[in-house]
């Protein structure tokens, strides 16, 4: 089941997102959208009720952003990552006026990278030395047509 993020998710959220992203960690509070921008944050827990993985995107115009999806360790490799892309395909097409859902994602990222790509993403430029430890970021590019995230 995947539902909006709360505040309640804060100390969860900010625990993954130490484990996945290290020093390149956002605080939970920007992950929920507290810094002030808007934020669609949608989270899916395991049979426990723990955080599994979360996806948090935001609009800009036309073009919705896909700022990021993490899921956790124990949950990888098990189709979530593509579920939480999903979500965030059809939110973005219920946004009026939205056009295209474009992202970052570090060219060392194998995994990410066709996940991405499954799902109807292309590169469509590149950002030199954009991390920390010195990779490039793929920008990518994916046109919002209708069609829904699963079928994509």
């Amino acid at each position: 089941m995947i539902r909006p993020g709360e505040p309640a998710d804060a100390p969860a959220l900010g625990a993954l997102e130490v484990e996945l992203f290290g020093v390149g960690a956002w605080p939970p509070e920007d992950l929920l959208g507290g810094d002030g921008v808007d934020r669609w944050v949608r989270v899916t827990t395991d049979h426990e009720g723990a955080l599994a993985g979360y996806v948090v995107t935001t609009t800009q115009g036309e073009v919705v952003d896909l700022l990021r999806i993490g899921v956790r360790p124990d949950h990888q490799r098990r189709g979530l990552g593509g579920i939480l892309l999903v979500a965030a395909l059809d939110d973005a097409r219920a946004r009026p006026g939205t056009a295209r859902v474009m992202l970052e994602v570090s060219e060392a990222n194998d995994a990410a990278t066709a996940l991405y790509l499954g799902h109807g993403f292309e590169v469509v430029d590149r950002r030199r030395r954009y991390y920390p430890d010195g990779t490039d970021a793929l920008i990518m590019s994916r046109a919002l047509d209708g069609r829904l995230g699963s079928t994509s």
